[in-house]
This record gives C-alpha cells, sequence and structure tokens, in this order.
C-alpha cells in the first residue's frame, strides 16, 4: 500500500482497520495526517482506538438474514433466471482516522 502511494485504505472490518493503523504506526507513518484509514462495522473498539476509527456502519444482522432469504430464493429459481436483489442502509461514521490527502491540506 505504501509503496503505491495510497493515501487511504479501506479494511474489511473494523477489527483489520485497526491492525492496520497499528502496522502504519509501527512503520513511523501517522494516520491521518499520512494515510486515512476506514473500517466496516462500526464496532466498540473502532470508537475506543485511537485514533477513533472512522467507519462504515451497517445493519449486520439484517445483511445476514437478507443473505439467507436471498440465497433461498435463488435455490427455487429455475435455470437462467436471476436472483432477486436488495440494499441495505449504510452509513459513513466519521471520526480521527480520516483527513484531505496530505497534498490536498
Amino acid at each position: 500500500m505504501l509503496g503505491a502511494g495510497a493515501t487511504g485504505v479501506i479494511a474489511y472490518n473494523d477489527l483489520m482497520a485497526i491492525g492496520t493503523i497499528e502496522g502504519l504506526a509501527g512503520s513511523g507513518v501517522e494516520v491521518p495526517r499520512e494515510v486515512s484509514v476506514v473500517g466496516v462495522d462500526d464496532t466498540i473498539a473502532g470508537r475506543v482506538n485511537r485514533p477513533k476509527l472512522t467507519s462504515i456502519a451497517m445493519p449486520t444482522q439484517e445483511a445476514g438474514r437478507s443473505a439467507v432469504d436471498l440465497l433461498l430464493h435463488a435455490i427455487d429459481l429455475p435455470a437462467g433466471r436471476s436472483a432477486a436483489k436488495t440494499t441495505l442502509e449504510t452509513s459513513l461514521v466519521i471520526r480521527e482516522s480520516t483527513a484531505p490527502p496530505p497534498d490536498l491540506k
């Protein structure tokens, strides 16, 4: 990531984002001054971490329910038919781990 010149990263979840922040700090990279980090899940861990983690909040229980419903629906479809789609509300919770790229400050 650093070799590619990236100024931000979106991690798979908050735990991986926190690990990314720790790894960057171990390499002497300051978050968010040099690299912004975003997680997914909006967990308590991200709210108490330093810097507080910017995260994408999503309804995880609803997502699990919807995934099962879509799978069951797809199983009943005749060959060649496309499965249903669903959209879940998400929001970006901006905290301390993100900032404009260094060249835009």
